[in-house]
């Protein structure tokens, strides 16, 4: 449940299918971006996770590949505010699913707008909470590209006199159901499919 740019109230579920019509492209062949904040490692690692219903039952999801290769790392919530039990299922098994692997994880980068022409602008200003993205970058322009589908979860700006500075949170788009004829989120190697 969100605000969209144009201040319309807007609600999008969780599993709401995602375009690739729609994906704005940063990094190579896309739009050049600066300062990026990159997640790695086991603090976001949770293979085994337990939630608890405020007046319902229990439910664990548990990982076990991901057990036998990092050990068990638990993530425990109680009193959850949920409905059902089904529901608290769901959010059991999208958090073992989200987080059992260690990964990159592009948490938010910063877009110079003032650099580019109005159509840039005009693309980067229309983008919205829940806009799909493309990300590729070579971290310290050693190794492989790592290339990481996302969408937009948050966005911020800064405007001063002479720049304008607009920082796009991300959250990594990996649980999908597959979109049948999409370019991008159709393909049988990417999210869900691929495990």
């Amino acid at each position: 449940l969100f605000l969209t740019r144009d201040g319309n109230l807007k609600f999008r579920g969780r599993r709401a299918a995602v375009s690739g019509d729609d994906l704005l492209e940063f990094g190579t062949g896309g739009i050049s971006f600066d300062n990026v904040r990159v997640v790695y490692g086991s603090e976001l690692l949770f293979n085994s996770v337990r939630l608890t219903r405020d007046g319902g039952g229990t439910v664990t999801a548990i990982d076990p590949e991901s057990i036998a290769e990092y050990g068990r790392n638990e993530f425990d919530v109680q009193d959850m505010q949920l409905a059902t039990d089904e529901q608290m299922i769901d959010v059991a098994v999208r958090y073992v699913s989200s987080y059992s692997e260690p990964e990159y994880r592009f948490e938010a980068f910063d877009v110079y707008l003032h650099k580019f022409d109005k159509a840039t602008q005009d693309k980067l200003l229309a983008a919205d909470i829940g806009t799909p993205v493309k990300v590729a970058f070579t971290p310290n322009n050693v190794g492989d590209e790592i290339v990481r589908y996302g969408e937009i979860i948050r966005i911020d700006h800064v405007v001063l006199p002479d720049s304008h500075t607009v920082t796009f949170g991300l959250s990594e788009v990996f649980y999908r159901p597959l979109v049948l004829d999409d370019v991008v989120f159709g393909r049988l190697d990417f999210g869900r499919l691929s495990w």
